[in-house]
């Protein structure tokens, strides 16, 4: 069995967000509101974002043969068998931050989309090797003169 967890440099990197975030929330609220009602703001949106950071978008994924289960927290999301399902994977990188998505295609053709962002890309990378999913279609951006 191999189970792939949350990278905790992403999870370090989230909470650095938020505390930044939550401030810059305070900042903007305190020019319409009074400080304390803007710092109550920030602070609010600064412990909703760690809370996410923390526990709501931590993931586990993990691989038992056939069998694949997506965990949130404590709790299945979403379990499948491998041959059963289609799979293919996206990653879109901005400025070193990547967004990683796997996708089940189910035989009646419908589909499920798994955010494993939180694995960061090194592990997302190790676990479609893992499953499979690997020389996948790359695209690749072009630029098209006008003149």
């Amino acid at each position: 069995m191999k189970i792939y967890k949350s990278s905790s440099f992403v999870i370090v990197k989230n909470c650095v967000y938020a505390l930044f975030g939550g401030a810059a929330a305070a900042l903007i609220a305190s020019i319409w509101l009074d400080w304390q009602v803007a710092a109550a703001i920030g602070g609010g949106l600064c412990l909703l974002m760690l809370y996410f950071a923390l526990f709501g978008d931590r993931i586990s994924i993990c691989i038992d043969g056939d069998s694949v289960r997506i965990l949130r927290g404590q709790k299945v999301k979403q379990a499948f068998l491998l041959s059963q399902v289609e799979l293919s994977a996206h990653i879109k990188t901005v400025d070193s931050d990547s967004d990683c998505t796997l996708t089940a295609r189910y035989p009646d053709n419908s589909t499920k989309s798994i955010d494993c962002t939180m694995l960061g890309r090194a592990r997302f990378l190790r676990l479609l090797d893992d499953l499979g999913v690997t020389n996948q279609p790359v695209k690749i951006p072009t630029q098209i003169n006008k003149s």
